[in-house]
């Protein structure tokens, strides 16, 4: 085709293509989840409103994905930042990502403490970058912190008879039922 050696000139693109092979699936599988759990009535709704196509799609279907988005890209980020067979087999010693860095100072040149300390680094790298997106994500929806809080989807009716079996447990302490007694003898009620 002429491209040449292509892998040996571009070893990083090499690397680049094998990790979006790998980890391709998983953000489309967060990204369908998504997708599936919307409300099909307000893409309706939007183009019942006048949106085009363009308009509905970046006003209801993606900040209504931007959820499923942020754990895709939370996954895809821990999975490839620690990929090191893929980048070892096609970028060669080329391309160094940190967990080939890691490999070759634990495996290569038997320096345990320096390779602990490099995992330490990547994990607090990990946890910052996870905290960055959630972060990003909570600020661009807004809407999601701002749901009442009540029982999960489904039925009510657990929800409704607890609050009905607090409300009708008699009092604990002697104190609360003397209380409860001088107000049942207050209010006409057999005690």
């Amino acid at each position: 085709v002429g491209l040449g050696d292509f892998r040996r000139r571009f070893p990083g693109f090499a690397g680049g293509g094998a990790l979006t092979q790998v980890v391709l699936p998983c953000m489309i599988t967060a990204l369908y989840d998504g997708l599936q759990g919307q409300d099909r009535r307000l893409l309706e709704a939007a183009h019942g409103l006048g949106a085009g196509p363009a308009r509905a799609f970046l006003g209801v279907t993606l900040p209504m994905t931007l959820p499923a988005l942020r754990g895709g890209i939370v996954v895809v980020f821990l999975l490839s930042s620690t990929a090191y067979v893929s980048a070892t087999l096609l970028g060669g010693k080329k391309v160094v990502v940190s967990g080939v860095l890691v490999m070759q100072e634990a495996m290569a040149l038997l320096n345990y403490p320096f390779a602990a300390a490099l995992a330490m680094v990547m994990l607090a790298c990990s946890v910052l970058a996870t905290l960055a997106v959630n972060l990003s994500v909570s600020r661009l929806t807004p809407w999601l912190a701002l749901r009442p809080p009540g029982p999960p989807r489904g039925s009510r009716w657990p929800a409704q008879s607890a609050v009905a079996w607090r409300g009708a447990r008699p009092p604990r302490t002697r104190a609360q039922r003397r209380r409860a007694g001088q107000r049942r003898g207050r209010e006409g009620v057999p005690g």
